[in-house]
């Protein structure tokens, strides 16, 4: 039995050529349709300005001074410029001073005959909401803003400092129109924001500067308040002097009853009676010394009796007894120089107390004067750092004001006016015929084959084995070979 499962090419060539007829005019369908879009379709013209974006100074125009450590990266800025130029707020701007010129034309001469055309066909009627004036108004502008970002192409141009503005328009003169004005109205932003700044900037530092000098004339009180820093050096000379003369008085103080404390100490030691018995004299006395020359005659006296006399004599008592009273004589006088250098001893004490006192308050009154003095440096190294602080607050005023007068160069600017190509940019004729040649010729092939398949004919062996249940024993050939 014969049973042949493979496909062959030929047979598809043989429908192909069957269908053709179809396959051709469904292209030409197609190529017509095309054809016809090209004619309908609105042209469509593109206007293109450029926009420079410079990098904002890090330092002062006119000093040179370091003012911004903002290291923005040039793809950062130029993105971020791209991003604020289609920002709803200046495009309502744009599309505000569009209107004011009759330049907003939003719907093609064509798009609006259709649109007209459609409206009629499904009887469209006004949205209730809109009878609301504010809404109306807010709906309208919403749907303007909407239409200018449909049209606009805003995109950094790679290794350059430049952003492109693109505009689609049917009208070459109003998409040149609205690429001028939104890089005109752009500038005026990027400007404006930058005065805003500029402002606020320059209101701060006037605050500041009213704060500084609210500072500066408050230290200014205090510091004319306070002694002169001569008098006060004056007045700590004059203290150091008198307190070095009084600690010399206090050490002489302090010598004088050391050396009374001696005397009264050798004094009590010769008092005693063991003491009396000879020796030198521990003070220097004319009545004590006389006393005690009268000690050593009587001594030598009372020596020599009781080498001749007996123990008992009268002589030997005599001598003994005016012994024992000058002896007592100069115990008394003794008592009386102890009683005179304890007076002494106590006038020292109590000068020495004097003295440490008197140290003690001329000390409190020098560190007193120092401490003043301390304060009066430090109120004058304030107001020299609040004076110095308000002249560079004052420069800087100065500085923004020259600047915000138009010294500083802007950071964004128009390189070119913008410009229209002689030709449209869409519709693209030649593009849109290929592809309706080439929609055209599969979609007629696709449709032969899928015709082919619901064909009912008897086409292949296996077609007769399967509709006619009969065997196949051979194929005849169209021509010989």
């Amino acid at each position: 039995m014969f049973r042949s499962e493979e496909v062959d090419i030929k047979q598809y060539g043989v429908v192909l050529a069957r269908w053709k007829r179809l396959i051709l005019t469904v292209a030409g369908a197609c190529m017509g349709l095309a054809f016809a879009l090209n004619l309908v379709m609105q042209p469509v013209y593109r206007a293109v300005t450029r926009i420079e974006v410079n990098k904002e100074p890090t330092r002062s125009p006119i000093t040179g001074e370091l003012i911004s450590d903002d290291f923005q990266s040039d793809n950062v800025a130029l993105n971020t410029t791209a991003e604020l130029m289609t920002n709803r707020g200046l495009l309502r701007q744009v599309a505000r001073t569009l209107r004011e010129r009759e330049l907003l034309q939003m719907n093609a001469p064509r798009a609006e005959f259709f649109r007209h055309l459609r409206d009629r066909l499904a009887f469209h009627e006004a949205d209730p909401a809109s009878a609301i004036e504010g809404y109306a108004e807010e709906s309208h502008i919403s749907r303007e803003v909407d239409w200018l970002l449909s049209i606009l192409n805003i995109k950094p141009i790679r290794e350059t400092r430049l952003v492109k503005v693109q505009v689609d328009h049917w009208n070459p003169r109003i998409a040149k129109a609205i690429a001028d004005v939104v890089a005109a109205e752009f500038v005026d932003y990027q400007g404006q924001l930058r005065a805003f700044a500029d402002t606020v900037r320059l209101g701060k530092l006037r605050h500041r500067i009213q704060d500084a000098r609210g500072q500066i004339s408050e230290l200014e009180t205090r510091v004319s308040t306070e002694a002169g820093m001569p008098v006060l050096e004056e007045r700590v000379r004059q203290l150091g002097g008198s307190l070095s003369g009084l600690n010399g008085a206090l050490v002489r103080a302090q010598t004088e009853r050391l050396e009374v404390d001696a005397r009264l100490s050798r004094l009590k030691r010769f008092m005693g009676d063991s003491l009396l018995a000879g020796g030198d004299l521990p003070v220097q006395s004319e009545t004590l010394e006389g006393l005690w020359r009268e000690v050593l005659t009587r001594q030598t006296e009372l020596a020599r009796a009781r080498e001749v006399f007996r123990e008992k004599h009268p002589r030997v008592l005599m001598l003994e007894t005016g012994l024992r009273a000058i002896r007592e004589n100069i115990r008394a006088e003794t008592h009386k120089i102890v009683a005179a250098l304890e007076a002494q001893r106590g006038t020292l004490v109590a000068q020495e107390q004097s003295l440490k006192s008197e140290i003690g308050s001329s000390e409190g009154r020098l560190r007193d004067v120092s401490g003043r003095i301390g304060q009066h440096t430090t109120l004058e190294s304030q107001l020299r750092t609040r004076r110095d602080f308000y002249d560079l607050l004052s420069a800087k005023v100065q500085e923004g004001e020259l600047i915000s007068s138009g010294i500083r160069l802007p950071l964004v600017r128009v390189v070119e006016p913008a410009t229209v190509g002689p030709d449209p940019v869409r519709p693209r004729k030649t593009l849109n015929l290929a592809l309706g040649l080439v929609v055209g010729l599969f979609g007629g092939t696709g449709l032969a084959l899928f015709l082919e398949y619901l064909r009912r004919a008897i086409r292949t062996p296996n077609d007769v084995m399967e509709h006619l249940q009969l065997p196949v024993l051979g194929m005849i050939p169209k021509r010989p070979q």
